[in-house]
């Protein structure tokens, strides 16, 4: 993802620098199998690359890109808060329309130091870029957290002030405390509490109360007919739901009608733990969904 540049002097790295970062990855990664994990990167990157944010990034030379394994870091270096959230939305968009994973993202700003990879690229380390992925660590699927600090920023601009939401603070690694906000505009974003402080909030005693049911790593398969009501209401409710204790929530939304199509409908079916159709009197007629449920009914069997 980053390019080769010349490595930074002995001085230049003991220079912080202030920047703002964006850091992501895919949720479940590791659960994937191998030949599943490859794929969703290169949609990741796809989505990436065609991010104007990205480009201007690249362009102006104040974006330095780190790939993380199962996601990416970005760090915009200078003046521009509001980088990190335009690309993120991006990207966001980007995969609204394509993917068939979650991702999660942390927004923070503070100083990094630059540094050289073990290939000589170009590569950050610090303070700036660890709570970032501290920040990242406390979301689930569609969140868009971000550090009280990077928070504080963008209060200054009134169109942004609605969509943060102060969550507490949450103790993250070695015993800090960090202040988080949670960004959520109605497209994107994830309203929900994140599973780390529901209930954990350090200004908020916990109170007793029995552990969810947790389904971490079960793969459920929710089949609906498009534009259908109450469908769409109760398929927006089981996916919060569902990805809140740690399924991995796969819904027809962005696939073509066609040979594809049914091969990835027939391979997701076959694959899930669970399939939960949605049958109301405005969608039993629907031939597209008696057509899953026959091979749902056949992949049970």
């Amino acid at each position: 993802m980053s390019d080769e540049r010349t490595s930074p002097s002995s001085e230049e790295l003991l220079s912080p620098e202030m920047a703002h970062v964006l850091f992501a990855d895919i949720v479940g990664y590791s659960r994937l199998a191998s030949d599943e994990q490859p794929r969703l990167l290169v949609q990741l990157r796809q989505a990436l690359r065609g991010s104007a944010e990205f480009n201007r990034g690249r362009e102006n030379n104040s974006l330095i890109c780190i790939s993380t394994g199962d996601g990416m870091a970005l760090v915009f270096l200078g003046n521009d808060v509001g980088a990190p959230l335009r690309a993120a939305l991006e990207i966001v968009a980007a995969l609204r329309v394509s993917a068939s994973f979650g991702l999660r993202i942390g927004l923070h700003s503070g100083t990094v130091f630059r540094v050289p990879d073990i290939n000589g690229r170009e590569n950050v380390a610090g303070a700036g870029i660890n709570f970032a992925q501290r920040v990242m660590d406390c979301g689930d699927a569609g969140h868009i957290l971000m550090s009280q600090v990077h928070a504080s920023f963008l209060r200054e601009f009134e169109s942004l002030r609605p969509h943060l939401h102060d969550l507490g603070e949450v103790e993250v690694k070695h015993g800090m405390k960090l202040g988080l906000v949670n960004y959520c505009d109605g497209t994107a974003g994830n309203r929900a509490i994140p599973q780390k402080l529901d209930g954990t909030s350090a200004d908020k005693a916990p109170k007793a109360r029995p552990a969810p049911l947790s389904c971490a790593g079960k793969r459920v398969a929710i089949l609906y007919k498009r534009s259908a009501e109450p469908d769409v209401a109760l398929l927006q409710l089981l996916e919060t739901e569902l990805t809140q204790r740690g399924c991995e929530v796969f819904i027809d939304r962005h696939l073509r009608v066609g040979l594809n199509w049914a091969r990835e409908i027939e391979r997701t079916l076959r694959q899930a733990d669970a399939v939960i159709p949605l049958l109301s009197t405005a969608s039993v007629a629907s031939e597209m969904l008696t057509y899953e449920i026959e091979i749902a009914d056949e992949a049970a069997q």
